[in-house]
């Protein structure tokens, strides 16, 4: 598999692996642990922006946690009830399927669900970009059918009337510099398998995935005894805890 970019992910762990191995403070390890890191792909540009991001939304988080305690009277809100939140807020509190208002009453309750617009089963996808409100009810009907998917089942005025709050919400946004829906969110929720749904582009990233991870660990086994593959966003995960 010749691929520059999965040349330059295992390079970077070779160079890694050297630096760690050169400092005398530190030496051979005791074990090593591998995952697979997203950010290795992009250059330093393209790091940057994403780290100002994450500085934008750490600090809106921590504004609608603020929000919660102090107007839902929620006491320590969890990452759940801040991203509830933050798709109601994103869609104008309307539900993008139905139209329907989400009462700030109900947002918390068993009436809504966060659901994937395109099921994890079908894209790998568990970003926000990927997640919406909607009533629980729609969630179950929804199933295993992308967004437009399902709106195609319910006839053409309900993909008219879809189109029509996806435009809406592509340009009012509740806050002027957070605009409702941005374009890889809209993307999605127009997708199809039949039109350009992109199953291809996931099996390419699994297989360029599976074999980074067989030569790394190959190449792993050469510098420490006990080398364990592990899976993605783990350090995320350690990062929120």
């Amino acid at each position: 598999l010749r691929n520059p970019v999965v040349e330059k992910i295992l390079n970077q762990v070779v160079n890694v692996t050297n630096a760690i191995l050169a400092d005398p403070e530190m030496g051979r390890p005791d074990e090593i642990h591998i995952e697979l890191a997203r950010e290795l792909k992009s250059d330093v540009k393209s790091r940057g922006r994403v780290h100002r991001r994450n500085m934008q939304n750490r600090k809106y988080n921590d504004e609608v946690r603020e929000l919660l305690e102090s107007e839902f009277f929620i006491k320590n809100p969890t990452r759940q009830d801040v991203l509830r939140f933050k798709l109601a807020e994103e869609s104008g509190w309307v539900s993008v399927y139905t139209g329907k208002t989400i009462p700030r009453s109900a947002l918390f309750t068993s009436a809504y669900d966060i659901e994937h617009i395109i099921p994890r089963s079908r894209l790998f996808d568990d970003g926000f970009q990927n997640k919406t409100m909607c009533e629980r009810n729609i969630n179950l009907a929804k199933s295993n059918l992308t967004a437009m998917e399902y709106m195609q089942e319910q006839g053409k005025e309900a993909v008219q009337a879809f189109e029509l709050r996806l435009k809406k919400l592509a340009y009012f946004g509740n806050k002027p510099d957070r605009p409702a829906f941005d374009p890889p969110k809209l993307e999605r929720l127009r997708a199809t398998r039949d039109e350009g749904f992109p199953e291809g582009m996931v099996e390419r990233q699994l297989k360029e995935t599976q074999y980074i991870a067989k030569e790394a660990y190959s190449r792993m086994q050469g510098v420490c005894r006990d080398v364990f593959p592990m899976a993605g966003q783990v350090t995320a995960f350690l990062r929120r805890e």
